[in-house]
């Protein structure tokens, strides 16, 4: 094969390769103007007083760790809430954070709506969910209030598994 051949081959082999990487790439990101660092770094300084009325303005982080949470292992992903996304080509997944917590022996998480990832950070932030329980337990409690978060932890670590007698 002549140096004509071979470079018509390598260029038909990088424009199949760039068409599967564009076919692979994910659509939630591909519009994506925000870097998951930023998405978290956004929570973090959110004030829980814009997250639930009842709650003293304070960060989140800060509120998390020092609050009455007292929560001794916390950590921040970027997440699409949980949810399955859609066939429907018009569908825009939902931009959360995830914040994963525990304490003693209780954990759980935080779901918190912060946008789309079409649009990134957008529109006024909403907890989602919060989930807090203990291994082997099957009635775990749930909110959709942060000020919740305590008393959800210390019902979750009260909570015993069912004994096997």
């Amino acid at each position: 094969m002549g140096n004509r051949g071979r470079i018509a081959k390598t260029a038909l082999l990088l424009m199949l390769l760039s068409s599967a990487a564009l076919l692979v790439a994910s659509p939630a990101t591909a519009n994506a103007h925000y870097t998951k660092q930023q998405v978290v770094s956004y929570a973090k300084a959110l004030d829980v007083a814009k997250l639930d009325p009842t709650l003293t303005s304070q960060r989140l982080d800060q509120w998390l760790q020092s609050g009455p949470a007292h929560l001794y292992k916390i950590t921040w992903e970027m997440s699409d809430c949980d949810l399955k996304g859609s066939d429907d080509p018009t569908y825009v997944g939902p931009l959360c954070v995830k914040i994963r917590l525990g304490r003693d022996h209780a954990g759980g998480w935080i779901l918190i709506r912060v946008g789309t990832f079409r649009d990134g950070i957008k529109g006024t932030p909403t907890v989602d969910l919060v989930f807090l329980g203990s291994e082997n337990v099957d009635n775990n409690p749930m909110s959709n209030k942060l000020s919740d978060v305590p008393r959800l932890l210390d019902e979750a670590s009260s909570l015993k598994a069912p004994s096997n007698d």
